[in-house]
């Protein structure tokens, strides 16, 4: 079992600095569903440049959450992603940037979640120090309207309405 520490962050003015800033290793496109959204738990199915896949299961709790996820072969992820899928798809660019010694994991929303842009940060322990680079906005990490499971439940383009 892994022990997910994580902060959340808007990012300002992407669209703008996106060719701008160095990446660390390739942008990847992802697709992910939703296969239950409980109480305490989130369970989602994960593919990556359709070529990769993964079953995660999350602990519903914030900043430190056990993740349980396992790598699964395409053509499962595929028909579980088919059959048991509770909501729409969310899908993104997962850009990932390296700044001071922390790796950024930037995902740029589509589709219905087009033009949100949301960065996060892994730490090895709740109080590791960190610097944030200055295209960093707001920390949104206790507000569950930006994590992934909600979205697929209440696309950003609908925030407004």
């Amino acid at each position: 079992m892994n022990i997910e520490i994580e902060k959340k962050f808007l990012v300002k003015d992407w669209f703008d600095i996106v060719d701008s800033i160095p990446k660390y290793k390739p942008t990847k496109q992802i697709t992910q569903f939703y296969l239950s959204v409980g109480d305490k738990s989130v369970s989602r199915v994960r593919i990556i440049d359709n070529k990769d896949a993964k079953l995660c299961i999350k602990s519903k709790t914030l900043y430190e959450r056990d993740e349980f996820e396992y790598d699964i072969p395409l053509a499962d992820a595929e028909r579980l992603s088919q059959r048991y899928s509770v909501f729409a798809p969310v899908n993104k660019l997962r850009h990932y940037v390296d700044f001071e010694g922390h790796i950024f994991e930037i995902d740029e929303f589509l589709m219905d979640n087009y033009g949100l842009v949301v960065a996060e940060l892994e730490l090895k322990d709740i109080n590791e120090t960190y610097t944030l680079p200055s295209w960093i906005g707001k920390d949104v990490t206790s507000y569950t309207d930006y994590y992934n499971f909600w979205l697929a439940q209440f696309p950003y383009k609908n925030w407004g309405k």
